[in-house]
């Protein structure tokens, strides 16, 4: 049911607006467990928390479609950034911990897909190994 509400949202407001509202929503049923007290576990696995990773995905999808970037930085702000998420202690700011981890990968896929276009032929190789690997080892478990 939720994918047809992202098109709607998609055709009423575009791509980029639509995946800002799925946030505020995750950040919204998010915080409902500071304020409910309602067990931990509960609250992460709801729909709407996890709807915040598709929309992402479908957003970079869209993104990636119309030739545009979602992430322009070098990888040593990526490093910078997973350091940064790494280390910082969620705590109350647990509602946006998720969302950022989630924008974190996003922004390392779509700096992994322009490094591939750009690599030459001996490293293009090198990084597809890599990505079957990656989809091995992920389908595999």
């Amino acid at each position: 049911m939720l994918y047809p509400a992202l098109l709607l949202l998609r055709r009423r407001l575009g791509m980029g607006r639509a995946t800002l509202t799925v946030g505020l929503l995750a950040m919204l049923t998010m915080s409902t467990q500071l304020i409910t007290q309602l067990p931990m576990q509960w609250v992460w696995l709801l729909p709407l928390n996890l709807w915040i990773v598709w929309a992402l995905g479908a957003y970079l999808g869209e993104l990636i479609f119309y030739q545009k970037r979602f992430f322009t930085g070098s990888g040593y702000r990526l490093a910078a950034f997973h350091l940064l998420l790494t280390l910082s202690r969620p705590t109350v700011l647990l509602v946006l911990h998720r969302i950022a981890f989630a924008v974190f990968f996003v922004c390392l896929i779509d700096w992994y897909l322009h490094r591939l276009e750009q690599a030459t032929a001996f490293r293009r190789e090198k990084l597809l190994r890599f990505t079957a690997l990656v989809g091995v080892c992920s389908y595999s478990i």
